[in-house]
């Protein structure tokens, strides 16, 4: 990863994360003892868990690059 940047518009979060390989990435998060801390921190207070497994649905889908 070579950048991540956090956004906050009231009670949302939003990530930002430039990377060369998003899914070996967020595999490679999985396996960290401290994000799972963190997961483990912040899950009371998400709708929905991130999925860190690189085959999830949830990062959202690029409209626009310039």
């Amino acid at each position: 990863m070579t950048k991540w940047v956090t956004f906050r518009d009231g009670l949302d979060l939003f990530h930002y994360v430039e990377c060369e390989d998003c899914d070996r990435a967020m595999a490679e998060l999985a396996k960290s003892e401290i994000d799972r801390g963190w997961q483990a921190e912040m899950a009371p207070m998400m709708e929905e868990a991130h999925d860190l497994s690189g085959s999830g649905s949830d990062k959202l889908k690029l409209i626009f690059e310039l």
